[in-house]
């Protein structure tokens, strides 16, 4: 915890590309945007089966509000960032206008409330499986997610 100027305490979240691992990063969730990572701009976000129970937790939590998926998760485990200021999760009223778009860093997610319950599906899986493994969460709009559970280090 470090403290700020206003005088409550935040999470550290860095920034800056990483080209290293550290033993730190065994206990964080990891989110990275990646330009052209398997052909389309990807989302990349990654952790161990108790940093995906954090962000299953969120994500059943969310009720169709605005809200910062970065925020929500940050109050709840520790974050690394790389290449995204802001992962946003809208309210998508239509099933045809849902995805993930890019707008200069930061990220909108446009789901319903049954795409969010198919996504906390897939997250169990992940959280399940005994190896090293990935799903795709969201493959609409002009980026994609990947979730992974030890991999993509």
């Amino acid at each position: 915890m470090v403290d700020n100027p206003s005088g409550v305490d935040e999470m550290p979240v860095i920034l800056e590309r990483r080209t290293s691992r550290s033993i730190l990063d065994d206990f964080m969730l990891k989110i990275y945007f990646r330009s052209d990572f398997k052909w389309q701009d990807t989302v990349l976000i990654n952790g161990s089966e108790n940093e995906l129970s954090e962000l299953r937790y969120v994500l059943v939590g969310w009720r169709g509000e605005r809200s910062s998926l970065i925020n929500s998760l940050r109050s709840r485990v520790s974050l690394i960032l790389d290449g995204i200021s802001d992962l946003t999760l809208e309210l998508a009223n239509d099933e045809e206008i849902r995805g993930v778009f890019n707008n200069h860093g930061t990220i909108v997610w446009l789901l319903s409330l049954t795409q969010r319950d198919r996504i906390v599906g897939l997250l169990d899986s992940l959280r399940h499986d005994e190896a090293p493994c990935h799903q795709y969460l969201e493959t609409g709009g002009t980026a994609q997610i990947l979730c992974a559970r030890d991999e993509y280090m």
